[in-house]
This record gives structure tokens, C-alpha cells and sequence, in this order.
């Protein structure tokens, strides 16, 4: 597949825009999709109304690959929050995918993410064999999502590429990590120095590295790629933050027993799970699948 002209949907979000700085760095040719009325900084943007398919489609106009990154992320639970989820995350992508064949677009790289096989793994880590099982309202829609866009690729020739990341990391990520930064940025005391547990997170950058990879790799097409930049644990993660933001962490062991039991009183199972079960991820198929093609491209 020849290089062409990208377009980034959700070019001003935490991955887009990290992702459009890469690609202009390379002189890559690239199209950064603002929402109507958006403001940005960021270099080869056009704008789109995602209320209008004849404004998708002319967006995506001239384009041959589609980067969707759109995404309604994080979001507290509740009885509406699924409806919530599918608005953006699986309607807005069926509505995209509609105008890619209208537009003629070649090829789509789908961000979606690891929740869409669970939320947790036991005894072994999450592979290219395991299948979906999302339990969250997030990971189902996501899944839903990835279904709209095998089943209109697939019904017209479009390339795709499915990306499961783990958690993302940089020093300004949101969620679970921006919670922690201000709680070591605050000097709030951490109780989380006993948690052994297993979590694999991908680097901001190399997440990056390996969309622009998909986005022209023959190898990479049909695939569900899963990848991560390390393995650890909450207090390796709480080290990692602190090291970003130079900033020493009040982290001292508790025992366990005692955080579930407090976890329950408080109504903050969901919290502590993400905090101590595990959520790994074995991407040696993705090293296979894209390794020496990735390289070539760098």
C-alpha cells in the first residue's frame, strides 16, 4: 500500500494529537479532523460536522487511510451510561464507516482497547487467541464498534486494523493515572506499597509508533493487534508517575485485607480492582506480525 494522505479522526485528543506531532515531524502526509467549531494548534487540520455525512465524506476526501481515534472513554456507571457509550463510540463509528466507502477510502485503523476482552485476566495474560468478554459499559461499546467496522470493511473491500491498547501512559494521561499524579502531586498518602499485581500499560509514543505502522503494513491487515510497552505493578506504576512528574510519592504498604474491606464500606470496589487485579497482555504475535515491516518503515 503506497503512502497517502492519513485522516485522523480525533486529532485533538490525547492520543490524536500526540499522533498528528509525530506525523508532522516525519513530513508524513497527514489530515487532522477537528468537530465543527473546535479550536487548535494543530498543524493540517480541516473541520468536520459528524451530524453531517456529506461533511465526513468530503472530509475524508482525497484521503486513502482513515486513523478513527473518536472515543467516549471515561465515564462514571450508571443505568444510562451503556446508551451514553454507543452514541460515540458505535454510532458515530457506523456513520464514519458508511462515508469511508463513500469516500473510497483503502484502509482503517480502528482504535479500541483491551477492555474489550475483560477488565481483568487470572492465570494467564490476554493473547491474540483470547476472545471478547467486556463486562463494562465501555468495553461492550468498544466491542460493538469493532463489529461495525469489520462488518462494513468487510463488505466493501476496506482494509482494517484493530488496535486493543492497554492503559496508556504519559505524564498527562487522564483517569486512573491523572488521579494518581494529583495524589502525589498533593502529598496524599498512598496505601498501596503491598499490591503484587500485573498490569501492562503502552507508552503514548510507541501507542504512536505502532498506529502510523498499521496505517501502511501489508501484514498488519485482518489483524486484532494487541501490544504493550511493559508489565507492572501499581507501585512500579506510582514510581513510573513519580519519576515523570519529579515529584516523591507517599507510598507505604497496607495490607490487602484491609483495603477491600474499606474498598466495600466506601463503595469503591470498581477503584480498587483496577488497582490490584491483574490486566496483562502477551503481544509476542504482534512482534511477529509487524516487526520487521515496521522497521523498514521507521
Amino acid at each position: 500500500m503506497s503512502t497517502a494522505t492519513i485522516a485522523i479522526t480525533g486529532a485533538n485528543g490525547f492520543v490524536g494529537s500526540a499522533l498528528c506531532q509525530l506525523l508532522y515531524s516525519r513530513n508524513i502526509d497527514y489530515r487532522a479532523l477537528l468537530r465543527s467549531g473546535s479550536e487548535s494548534q494543530i498543524k493540517n487540520s480541516a473541520h468536520v460536522d459528524y451530524n453531517s455525512c456529506d461533511s465526513i465524506k468530503s472530509a475524508l476526501s482525497g484521503c486513502n487511510t482513515l486513523i478513527h481515534l473518536i472515543a467516549k472513554t471515561h465515564s462514571a456507571e450508571t443505568p444510562e451510561t451503556l446508551a451514553d457509550y454507543r452514541k460515540i463510540n458505535v454510532e458515530l463509528s457506523r456513520k464514519i464507516a458508511l462515508a469511508c466507502r463513500e469516500a473510497e477510502i483503502k484502509r482503517v485503523v480502528f482504535l479500541s482497547s483491551i477492555k474489550v476482552n475483560g477488565e481483568e485476566t487470572k492465570k494467564e495474560p490476554f493473547d491474540h487467541n483470547s476472545g471478547p468478554a467486556p463486562t463494562t459499559a465501555y468495553g461492550i461499546s468498544k466491542h460493538e464498534a469493532e463489529i461495525v467496522w469489520q462488518e462494513t470493511c468487510g463488505n466493501h473491500g476496506i482494509e482494517l486494523v484493530i488496535i486493543r491498547p492497554p492503559l496508556i501512559f504519559a505524564a498527562h494521561a487522564k483517569g486512573n493515572i491523572a488521579n494518581l499524579r494529583k495524589a502525589i502531586e498533593h502529598y496524599l498518602p498512598l496505601p498501596l506499597n503491598s499490591i503484587d499485581n500485573k498490569r501492562s500499560i503502552i507508552d503514548l509514543h510507541e501507542l504512536c509508533e505502532l498506529i502510523y505502522t498499521c496505517s501502511h503494513i501489508s501484514d498488519a491487515v485482518g489483524q486484532t493487534v494487541l501490544a504493550s510497552t511493559d508489565c507492572l505493578s501499581t507501585p512500579d506504576l506510582i514510581r513510573k508517575i513519580e519519576r515523570n512528574i519529579e515529584h516523591k510519592a507517599l507510598l507505604f504498604p497496607f495490607p490487602i485485607s484491609l483495603l477491600k474491606a474499606l474498598a466495600k464500606i466506601t463503595g469503591k470496589q470498581e477503584l480498587l480492582g483496577k488497582l490490584c487485579n491483574d490486566l496483562a497482555i502477551d503481544d509476542s504475535q504482534t512482534k511477529q506480525i509487524i516487526g520487521s515491516q515496521g522497521k523498514a518503515h521507521q
